[in-house]
């Protein structure tokens, strides 16, 4: 797959990624002292690996 292709895939997934880890911690806020929270707290630090995962792989392709 040619760089820029990848890089703006990579772009693609960051944003539904931030929109994902967005609406899971808006529902850490509502499930507050449920037994749910624990769960969107979980999808919370998976998203934040993800995009973080996401954002490394934009820094080695840009080589900065």
């Amino acid at each position: 797959m040619p760089r820029n292709r990848l890089l703006t895939r990579i772009d693609d997934e960051l944003v539904q990624a931030r929109d994902s880890l967005r609406f899971w911690r808006d529902q850490a806020t509502l499930l507050a002292e449920t037994e749910f929270q624990v769960t969107a707290k979980r999808q919370v630090l998976h998203r934040e690996a993800e995009i973080k995962r996401l954002l490394d792989a934009r820094e080695m392709l840009l080589g900065t």
